[in-house]
Order: structure tokens, then sequence, then C-alpha cells
């Protein structure tokens, strides 16, 4: 009678050790889809402001103006004289990037380029 109770009490714990198990994998799964989620959260909004600062950036140059490709790594635009707004100049420190497209490229950059900005120095 007592093999029978030690063999119950047995299959017991270990069916609930595997509830318990099963248990822990939801609850990380559950934890891993909702760090994702907020990420993906962080980067649309990101991803919104990139988008309304890009679009909201008066560009005095049509693509005609641009001439065609001849070889040259540089060409001049403007007599070399940037196109900035009031709104534009700032001695705040800011980095603004858009997201690589499909193929890996680097789309637009937006920036207050400052000692800050820079990357450490390393030996």
């Amino acid at each position: 009678m007592k093999k029978k109770k030690n063999k119950i009490k047995i299959k017991s714990l270990k069916q609930l050790g595997i509830v318990v198990a099963i248990t822990i994998i939801f609850a990380l799964i559950e934890y891993i889809i909702y760090i994702n989620d907020s990420k993906v959260l962080s980067n649309i909004s990101n991803e919104i402001t990139q988008t309304s600062t890009i679009n909201s950036t008066n560009i005095n140059i049509g693509i005609e103006e641009i001439t065609q490709y001849s070889g040259q790594i540089v060409i001049t635009i403007n007599n070399d004289v940037p196109y900035f707004e009031e709104k534009d100049i700032t001695t705040e420190e800011f980095e603004q990037y858009s997201r690589l497209d499909e193929l890996n490229r680097a789309g637009v950059a937006f920036a207050n380029i400052c000692k800050f900005t820079m990357p450490e120095e390393r030996y």
C-alpha cells in the first residue's frame, strides 16, 4: 500500500513539475513578445518623428538642377551654400536617422554634429 501511495506522490510531483515548467515557458514567451512589441512601438514613434521632420524640411532645389553623373565623386550644388531655415539652427545636440531600406542602404540623416555625438576615442 505504501509503495502505491509513493508512486502516486511521485507521479503527482512529476505532473506538478511539468505544469510549473510549462507555465514558466509561457511566461517567458509572453515577456519576450512584450519586449519586442515595446521596441516596435518605439521604432514606429521614432520613424514618425523622423518622417515629419524630413517632410517639414523645405528643400529649395529640384532634381533637374542636379547635374548628370560625370564620373566625379563630388558635385557642387548651390555653390556649396547650404539650405538651412531658422528653425534648423540650434546649439542642441540631436541625431535622427531613417531606417535602412530593404537592401540595407542608408537613407536620410538629420543631425547637429558636435563633440557629444562623436564616438568615443578608441585606443
